[in-house]
């Protein structure tokens, strides 16, 4: 009789509301989440030079851009640091620090919208979920606190290409031209830095198995599964993409040694070190980051606001969870998900700088802990999937769900604590700006300057330059008619 119900027009209107339902309660808790991160922006050093460099034109960004892509054998930092120069520029300004935080969760969305197609379940709003509750927020030169466009654009880009490639190439007749603008753009957005080479190649070889379970779940053989999904006009398509982004960079480097540390090669077979790097580097990018942490205040509003959101995403996900008992293989999914989480992880794991501050300093939260998020996630929700498979499955899901909302309850709780010192900086930002647009000759005199606009020194350069040198920059550049430019 349900059955019945469903299936008349008064069961499609029950369907579709529960689904616009679904999609409020979600974008709620996508609001909730992160509306922490509003506060954080110019935190690390390298974002203050970015905004420093921003002040001086065009021309003298490119020159910045060129001499960096020299010193460090990267010909993407042509592009790549123009786009942290605009992200530094543009994220004072409130509307656009939104329009950021907007792109950082659209990159999520993609990320879940691609699983969801390799899958061929619909766990999009799942694993969405999991990625939006369960995001730390943190200090160390991560994205969308730091470098907010560096990797967000490039990624969002990436994902988006390879979408459409999957889409085109599963029709009877796929549209060579839409095929062509994705590849160029995937190769554009590869092009940027060696993170989203590590990411693209990443989604590439997910494609390449889930096509290949594909064809095994079409009742193919393994030989005809594995000539499916590795066909020729694929390998052709895909291989071409990669090989036109490798070997520019790989021609750049030969004629211009890395002077830069970040990207030189440290021991590679000193596994120990290599493989420690990489998991305190995927650690520092989920909630494992806070085990060796204090818990954060239980009081205050801040309390009621964390249980409440950590039961609303434990109902959700529950409600969600459908589709995710259903994957097939979750084992693989898992293992698959977890080896892309090392995969990505790579391109820092093998620095010797890296090395160095992660295993010796343990300083190893970086850019590509955000980045190694996404597939440790997806780990997550295989997992999630693989116990959906024993007896009372519905029982253990559902106590699954509780403690992930737990584990969203208490990372709510930490999120709001970096939240509090977050706003300090944004406390000297404004502080900065009001000197400029109604006393900028304040800056003359230095102690009664700091006294008044930065009193803990939280604005920094890279040494030996002072915090002095970037505010006699930013006061007089300020003052001289950008006042109302944030």
């Amino acid at each position: 009789m349900s059955m019945t119900m469903m299936n008349t027009p008064a069961g499609e209107k029950q369907r579709s509301l529960n689904s616009i339902l679904v999609l409020i309660v979600v974008a709620a808790i996508v609001i909730v989440a992160f509306q922490p991160y509003y506060f954080g922006y110019r935190l690390s050093r390298d974002d203050v030079w970015f905004f420093m460099a921003s002040t001086e034109g065009f021309w003298k960004v490119w020159d910045h851009a060129s001499s960096v892509a020299v010193d460090q054998g990267r010909i993407g930092q042509i592009f790549m640091l123009p786009l942290n120069v605009l992200g530094a520029f543009l994220v004072g300004d409130p509307a656009w620090r939104v329009a950021f935080l907007a792109l950082y969760v659209l990159q999520l969305l993609l990320f879940a919208i691609f699983v969801s197609r390799l899958l061929r379940q619909d766990i999009t709003l799942f694993l969405f979920l999991l990625l939006v509750a369960l995001h730390p927020l943190a200090f160390e030169n991560m994205p969308p606190n730091a470098y907010p466009l560096q990797n967000t654009l490039p990624f969002i880009v990436v994902l988006a290409a390879r979408l459409i490639v999957i889409r085109q190439r599963q029709r009877e007749v796929p549209s060579r031209a839409q095929i062509l603008f994705a590849q160029i753009a995937f190769m554009i957005g590869m092009f940027v830095s060696e993170f989203v080479v590590a990411l693209g190649t990443g989604l590439l070889i997910a494609e390449y198995l889930a096509r290949f379970q594909w064809g095994r779940e079409a009742g193919s053989g393994w030989k005809a599964a594995l000539r499916s999904a590795f066909a020729r006009r694929y390998l052709v398509s895909d291989g071409l993409a990669v090989f036109i982004v490798l070997v520019p960079y790989g021609i750049f480097r030969w004629f211009n040694p890395s002077l830069y540390e970040g990207n030189s090669v440290g021991s590679l077979l000193h596994i120990r070190r290599l493989l420690g790097t990489a998991f305190g580097h995927i650690k520092q990018g989920t909630p494992l980051r806070f085990l060796d942490q204090p818990l954060p205040p239980l009081e205050g509003p801040d309390v009621w606001v964390a249980v409440a959101f950590g039961i609303v995403v434990a109902a959700c996900l529950y409600y969600l969870s459908g589709p995710v008992l259903r994957i097939r293989t979750p084992w693989a999914v898992a293992v698959v998900a977890f080896l892309l989480t090392i995969y990505v992880s790579l391109p820092i794991a093998i620095s010797a700088k890296y090395q160095i501050e992660c295993m010796d300093w343990s300083k190893c939260g970086y850019l590509d802990s955000r980045m190694s998020y996404l597939p440790a996630v997806a780990t997550l929700m295989g997992i999630i999937a693989i116990i959906g498979q024993l007896p009372f499955r519905r029982v253990f899901i559902g106590a699954v769900c509780i403690a992930t909302g737990a584990v969203a309850t208490l990372v709510f709780l930490h999120n709001a604590v970096v939240a509090d010192d977050m706003r300090r900086y944004d406390a000297v930002w404004n502080r900065g700006e009001t000197v400029a647009c109604a006393s900028p000759q304040l800056i003359g005199d230095e102690p009664a300057f700091m006294a008044t606009v930065d009193p803990e020194a939280l604005v920094e350069l890279h040494p030996p330059s002072s915090p002095l040198e970037f505010w006699r920059v930013y006061i007089p550049w300020r003052a001289d008619g950008r006042c109302r430019i944030k």
